[in-house]
């Protein structure tokens, strides 16, 4: 290949991502700009919440201590304790100082501009993430990514979350999340390293961080990892990239633990907040796999009996060091808030099936869902041909997690909508490559189309039809706090 053509084909790379940048800012900004149009938001931060991270960062860059948790503007006269980590304070803060010491607005001005801004961007961002994960999900269809961001975008659970003027951290755990779920997948490609197993190790500790909840696609990931040690005829090398991707994300936990709180509260466990029993899951995962890559030679069989007796060690000791590490933030919650405060929020309710009302509710938060499953078993089943499968089956697992978790809890739909625009993306290039009579090719695109972009229109229909029919004090009362 002579110099002209390698110049060549670099400036035509750039020229795609630019491109697919545009096209992503393109649709980001139609996304949010359809939420104005439509009233729903305003620019000033939508919740208490909101608010709450404002007079945070505000009191941050005032000379409050950096591990002061407490505003004492709300709930006098002891204050408001908030669990809130830094990532997200600095990440306004930054800006916001910026736009000051120029000279282009005030303190005030400056934070309510970044405090309004700030989810849009990041969710401009994990849209870009989402593409770019999608590349290495579907490598040989090069649409791939434009799919994934067209589907990220036509969610409007993570539109929602991301509404000019949030300000809260949802957003940028998904992005975190597909972030490491991207190198994770890149970590698997043929020429996949170590190292792009480390980054997705340390992109999934920095997302813990933000918030434990990155654990519902960081931990099906490493378990995809351990399965892959398990069925692949070598599984040495996928054992030895887990362990380089546990180790990391442990190496990030410890950082953040030794950032975010005082050293006389580093071995102090809170379930909702990063902490010590996060480390020490990290590093079990670790062991696990540091033993998985001893035990490489065996045979399958005995593989699934010496993997099954390392993992279940390993979550026995967890258990027994830390009993509440399973119930994640839950197991923080005192008897009152359990009983009278969670009960009304509606975000942290199941998905229930009982009425019209229900199902309306469950297809808007799932509705993506069937298609990503759909999309990610073709994957599972066209890698066992040319030995991709592991690529299928870490999608699947992040899938079914973020799924699982979801039906417990809604709230959780903004991580099940990242990872299943990765998932689904190749879905529609798939068909159309297929070697199937074009009848046939047309009617499954339309099948899949159908699966992407109709649940939540027939949701929001049936939701709208239950409400007419419903009383309206019945349906006050269900509403409940949303935060």
């Amino acid at each position: 290949m002579t110099a002209s053509t390698v110049t060549a084909a670099r400036a035509w790379s750039g020229l795609r991502g630019v491109v697919f940048v545009l096209f992503t800012l393109i649709l980001a900004l139609a996304a949010h700009l359809r939420q104005l149009a439509g009233g729903s938001v305003d620019g000033l931060p939508l919740d208490s919440d909101g608010w709450m991270r404002l007079l945070r960062v505000r009191a941050l860059w005032q000379g409050e201590g950096w591990y002061t948790g407490v505003l004492p503007p709300l709930s006098a006269p002891d204050g408001l304790s908030l669990h809130w980590t830094r990532p997200l304070d600095v990440i306004m803060l930054a800006p916001a100082w910026l736009a000051v010491a120029l000279g282009h607005a005030s303190q005030d001005e400056a934070l309510i501009w970044v405090g309004a801004l700030v989810c849009p961007v990041l969710h401009a961002l994990t849209a870009l993430a989402a593409g770019w994960a999608a590349r290495f999900a579907w490598p040989a269809l090069p649409v791939a990514p434009y799919y994934a961001v067209l589907i990220l975008f036509s969610s409007d659970i993570l539109t929602s979350y991301s509404a000019l003027g949030r300000a809260d951290h949802h957003t940028l755990v998904v992005l975190t999340a597909v972030l490491g779920l991207g190198c994770a997948l890149r970590a698997v490609e043929p020429d996949g390293t170590d190292w792009d197993a480390r980054i997705a190790g340390a992109v999934f500790g920095f997302g813990i961080w933000v918030s434990p909840e990155t654990l519902m696609v960081a931990l099906p990931v490493l378990t995809a990892f351990g399965a892959g040690w398990l069925l692949l005829r070598d599984g040495d090398a996928i054992a030895r990239q887990g362990w380089h991707m546990a180790v990391a994300m442990g190496g990030a936990i410890a950082i953040a633990i030794t950032v975010d709180r005082p050293p006389g509260e580093w071995r102090l466990v809170e379930y909702d907040r990063v902490s010590i029993h996060h480390l020490l899951m990290a590093l079990l995962v670790a062991a696990v796999f540091a033993g998985a890559m001893r035990l490489a030679a065996l045979a399958r069989p005995w593989r699934l009996v010496a993997g099954g007796g390392l993992a279940a060690g390993a979550v026995l000791l967890l258990v027994t060091v830390h009993p509440g590490a399973l119930g994640a933030s839950l197991s923080g919650a005192d008897s009152a808030s359990a009983s009278l405060l969670l009960p009304i929020i509606m975000e942290m309710q199941p998905l229930r099936l009982t009425d019209q009302t229900n199902i309306g509710t469950a297809l808007v938060f799932v509705g993506l869902a069937p298609a990503a499953l759909f999309a990610t078993t073709m994957l599972l089943w066209r890698g066992r041909r040319d030995g991709t499968w592991p690529r299928g089956l870490i999608l699947l697992l992040a899938l079914l997690g973020t799924l699982v978790a979801t039906i417990a809890y809604r709230r959780f739909a903004t991580n099940l909508v990242g990872v299943g625009a990765v998932a689904a993306a190749g879905l529609i290039g798939v068909l159309a490559r297929a070697t199937w009579p074009a009848w046939r090719r047309v009617l499954f695109m339309v099948a899949a189309l159908a699966l992407l972009f109709l649940p939540a229109p027939l949701g929001e229909r049936l939701i709208a039809r239950g409400a007419a029919g419903a009383d309206p004090q019945a349906v006050s009362a269900q509403r409940g706090c949303h935060a």
